[in-house]
């Protein structure tokens, strides 16, 4: 009679073999992290993409005669804001031609002047007054008014 085995001997080898590959894989995944992780972390930003933000402006038009049709001009405007006080609008007031205002508690953004000149916008950037903000925009102009314009 045939003596039954339970174990057999390649079901043992198969496993024994499928367990070191599993015990190697974790080995060198956990070496990857820790023995390599910081310069593969470098050589990774350095290959990344970095975008930054170009602001396009519109460019002139111009007839066959080089005569501007349309041009693009840059408008300033001067914004009081949060915590602008009475002494900051004084000295503000001496540099530039401001409008008297009735309500000066500024709890708010609020436009004090609009298209300041770039002679202006230099001189109050001198002061360093805090509490201000100057932004920039750009309009369209048409030097031969609207007839041109469409």
């Amino acid at each position: 009679m045939k003596k039954v085995n339970f174990i057999n001997w390649r079901l043992v080898l198969i496993l024994l073999f499928l367990i070191s590959l599993i015990f190697i894989i974790l080995v060198k995944i956990i070496s990857v992290q820790v023995r390599d992780g910081l310069f593969l972390q470098s050589e990774g930003e350095k290959r990344q993409i970095t975008f930054s933000k170009t602001l396009p402006t519109r460019g002139g038009i111009y007839d066959r005669n080089n005569f501007p049709l349309a041009i693009t001009v840059t408008n300033y405007d001067l914004y009081g804001l949060k915590g602008f006080n009475e002494n900051q609008f004084g000295k503000l007031s001496s540099t530039i031609k401001i409008e008297s205002y009735t309500n000066r508690s500024f709890s708010k953004k609020t436009l004090l002047v609009s298209d300041l000149t770039f002679s202006e916008v230099n001189a109050i950037k001198k002061l360093s007054i805090n509490n201000i903000e100057i932004e920039s925009r750009q309009s369209r102009q048409y030097p031969l008014g609207q007839q041109i314009a469409p």
